[in-house]
């Protein structure tokens, strides 16, 4: 069974809801972006070098 685009990003965004709780979205983005920057680095540590020194 394919798994349709529009299924996958519905589930990952009931995710997300379930995640936050009851925070405010402004505050969740805050944690889920500095998340995502972090994997940036690290992946880039791993790979060629952070691109922020």
């Amino acid at each position: 069974m394919a798994l349709r685009k529009s299924h996958l990003y519905a589930s990952l965004w009931q995710s997300c809801n379930q995640l936050r709780g009851g925070m405010d979205a402004s505050q969740y983005k805050d944690y889920v972006l500095t998340l995502l920057f972090m994997k940036l680095c690290l992946g880039q540590i791993r790979g060629h070098g952070c691109p922020v020194s």
